[in-house]
């Protein structure tokens, strides 16, 4: 009975840990979000290298796992990033628009 109140108890600590952690990855998004919107060069930087990193992590797990729907549903989910990041890379409006003087 001790180990499972112990458990509970500690998964209650966690479940804690993690919504306090997505609140905060959350806020992030919102920051960057609003920079981008303004057109602030470092919301462009800081989206690039977080969605970088994602689909670094998306290809990484289609590697190790080889489970055919992990591969499919990290296939449909790196199309929206990827659109977004070739968006911000490679579109000479939006090098404008992130390299204008204010």
């Amino acid at each position: 009975m001790l180990f499972l109140t112990l458990f509970i108890e500690g998964m209650i600590a966690l479940s804690g840990l993690l919504a306090v952690l997505f609140l905060i990855f959350g806020l992030i998004g919102i920051f960057v979000g609003i920079g981008l919107w303004r057109g602030k060069r470092w919301a462009r930087i800081t989206y690039i290298t977080i969605g970088s990193l994602a689909l670094l992590n998306s290809v990484i797990s289609m590697i190790i796992n080889h489970s055919i729907s992990t591969i499919i549903m990290n296939i449909i989910g790196m199309i929206l990033p990827v659109l977004i990041l070739s968006y911000l890379l490679f579109s000479k409006k939006v090098k404008a628009y992130f390299n204008r003087r204010k």
